[in-house]
């Protein structure tokens, strides 16, 4: 497993890049809200990560997965398979 910690701002944030496989991975929010989706994911249509929660997402083949954040930044922790 890898796992990384990635500030998410107002702007989509790249948490989780495309691969070569399928993946479930791991998501933390540890200060604050975060909404989760595509490269376009806003805050009225992201999956919503509250803070100090997890949630677990299958990332499909050659999926990426971006956060977006109301305000200021956030903090999620991202777990993720060591496939290749």
């Amino acid at each position: 497993m890898i796992s990384k910690a990635v500030t998410v701002t107002t702007s989509p944030t790249l948490t989780v890049a495309a691969d070569n496989q399928p993946r479930t991975c791991y998501f933390h929010s540890t200060s604050g809200s975060t909404y989760l989706g595509n490269s376009a994911v806003s805050i009225s249509d992201g999956l919503h990560l509250p803070n100090n929660q997890t949630i677990t997402i299958l990332v499909p083949f050659g999926e990426s997965l971006y956060g977006v954040t109301n305000t200021g930044t956030t903090s999620v922790r991202v777990l993720t398979p060591d496939l290749d």
